[in-house]
């Protein structure tokens, strides 16, 4: 399927932040060096790109990979977004242990507190490269805002 999404120019950068993985492994995956065996992968693939699950052979059950596994923590993509930046900055600083965060149910669940918070937000303060963008608005926010 990646394949086929670079054949109509759809880039690597792109796949992973759909799918929430890094670069790396959809290059690896392209080039047949790591093949997809995860069911959470395939249902982060089907939901990230679209795809009715049923077509991967999956149960249609839908299961919110961005909702935090407990109350407190928060979803590698839900971090990013909150820190303005792309998720494979902070998904590299996962699988090197350089920032706190939990592996449940074979995902990452950052504890999101103002301590956690204030350690993510200055790894991007001290980043030469991460030029964050502002945060994007929680959705539920958007819906319901506060006193209404």
């Amino acid at each position: 399927m990646y394949r086929l999404l670079q054949r109509f120019g759809v880039s690597q950068r792109r796949i992973a932040a759909l799918t929430d993985q890094s670069q790396s492994e959809v290059s690896e995956i392209i080039g047949g060096r790591r093949h997809v065996v995860s069911y959470d992968l395939l249902v982060r693939i089907a939901d990230g790109l679209g795809v009715p699950r049923g077509w991967m052979g999956l149960s249609s059950h839908a299961t919110a990979r961005t909702m935090a596994v407990q109350d407190g923590e928060i979803s590698l993509k839900q971090a990013a977004q909150q820190l303005g930046i792309p998720a494979d900055a902070i998904y590299n600083w996962l699988r090197h242990r350089r920032v706190p965060a939990n592996t449940r149910a074979g995902r990452w669940c950052i504890p999101w507190d103002a301590e956690t918070h204030e350690i993510y937000r200055q790894k991007v303060a001290n980043s030469f490269r991460l030029k964050p963008n502002p945060p994007v608005a929680d959705t539920d926010d958007v819906l319901h805002p506060e006193g209404s």
